[in-house]
């Protein structure tokens, strides 16, 4: 029997039938914030006037907002599913110019770090002259629209979150690594985070010192949620299964990527998700370069790499066909197969290149986490080279395995093209 990740990614398939059936409506009484509060007594550090405020901007900073009736939405550096950034960001600060040491939270709409504590010389989560980014969860910004299958979302928007921060660390020359193996207790103590806030990631973006440290005693109160929550508790049960797995730490290897930090920073501005393709072909050394984004080491120390499988619609000087890590497997027209599989999506048929990233399942947060920060990458690469991408979290798993003929789990689909 099937347990953790997989039993939890296999119970939340979607098939022609299952997003067909019910009568299910979004109730927007209780859509949640996407932003998280804090009084007005709390103190607050303008980032833009600190010595990180270019990583920051470049790292999680709000770009566009969008309104509609009854509803606006905030549009960020990166991508979430639904708009809905079930991500939320911490940071411990030390021998940074223009910001006390001590433990903040990044608030993107008021352009500004809440102060949570301040630390000593002998205090921190880790010994860094630099920043310690903690990426927290709150699954239930997702699951008031996507249900159960919230946390495929949750964790791929957390990796999108560590690429984006991956992405700022570059265009800044800062060192960077991450890890999954944290201590999620220690981390939701120091930074105050609400009950049901999971801590997800550490990522270091400055230079590790060698010098013993005590955790950080948090000064001042935890404040409440004052959010609208639905629990699910198959995802909370689910949840607890996937963080009992074991997860494989492994040496980290720099990727070999080249860009320029200007042209990158502006990429990370721009990007944006493509909503159709006018169909045109896609140069070949375009796709082989944006794949090479997809397919180089994570500075993960967990990391999962997915496999990559390409579908080749319109590629110049390439056969259509099934392709994986550049090979061809199989010739012929699969337009209106992955378009299909995209849960009947033009942008999976119309592209340039469709890819379906999967995996064995094993070690599934570190394997979802990965899939996302792989498709961050995508974004990028194809923002340098003005190349239209869109992720797309929603297709017919069971379909997708038997196209590619695996019987791996699908974790994620990504569209290229013009």
């Amino acid at each position: 029997m099937s347990v953790g990740g997989i039993a939890y990614h296999q119970a939340t398939e979607h098939s022609w039938f299952s997003v067909r059936q019910g009568n299910y409506r979004l109730d927007w009484s209780l859509k949640p914030n996407v932003f998280k509060e804090y009084p007005p007594q709390c103190r607050r550090v303008a980032w833009r006037d600190t010595g990180i405020n270019e990583l920051l901007r470049l790292a999680a900073s709000l770009r566009d907002e969008r309104h509609y009736p009854g509803v606006s939405y905030f549009l960020r550096v990166q991508p979430s599913a639904g708009a809905l950034y079930p991500n939320e960001l911490y940071l411990q600060c030390r021998g940074v110019e223009g910001i006390e040491d001590g433990l903040y939270y990044y608030a993107p709409h008021e352009e500004s770090l809440v102060q949570l504590a301040p630390l000593d010389k002998e205090e921190g989560i880790k010994a860094i002259r630099g920043v310690v980014f903690c990426v927290t969860g709150l699954y239930y910004r997702s699951s008031w629209k996507y249900r159960n299958r919230a946390l495929r979302y949750l964790y791929l928007d957390t990796g999108h979150l560590l690429g984006a921060l991956e992405a700022a660390a570059w265009a800044t020359n800062t060192p960077f690594e991450a890890t999954l193996n944290i201590d999620a207790a220690m981390l939701s103590h120091a930074f105050g985070c609400w009950p049901d806030e999971w801590p997800m990631a550490l990522a270091v973006a400055g230079v590790i010192e060698d010098q013993k440290i005590t955790m950080p005693h948090r000064a001042g109160e935890t404040f409440p949620s004052p959010d609208r929550f639905v629990r699910y508790p198959f995802i909370e049960e689910q949840r607890q299964l996937i963080d009992a797995e074991v997860l494989t730490q492994q040496p980290i290897t720099p990727p070999k990527l080249s860009y320029d930090r200007k042209l990158l920073k502006q990429a990370i501005l721009t990007r944006r998700s493509i909503r159709a393709f006018e169909g045109r072909a896609l140069e070949r050394e375009a796709f082989e370069t944006i794949l090479s984004w997809g397919t180089e080491p994570l500075l993960l120390r967990e990391a999962k790499p997915p496999k990559l499988w390409s579908v080749v619609n319109h590629v110049k000087g390439l056969r259509r066909g099934i392709y994986r890590d550049g090979d061809v497997l199989v010739e012929g027209d699969f337009r209106a197969q992955a378009g299909y599989l995209a849960l009947e999506q033009a942008l999976g048929s119309e592209s340039g290149v469709t890819f379906f990233m999967s995996g064995s399942g094993k070690e599934y947060k570190a394997a979802m986490i990965s899939a996302g920060w792989v498709g961050q990458r995508l974004y990028l690469a194809a923002t340098l080279l003005g190349v239209g991408a869109s992720g797309i979290g929603a297709y017919y798993d069971a379909k997708v395995q038997s196209f590619l003929n695996t019987d791996d789990l699908i974790y994620y689909t990504f569209a290229i093209g013009y």
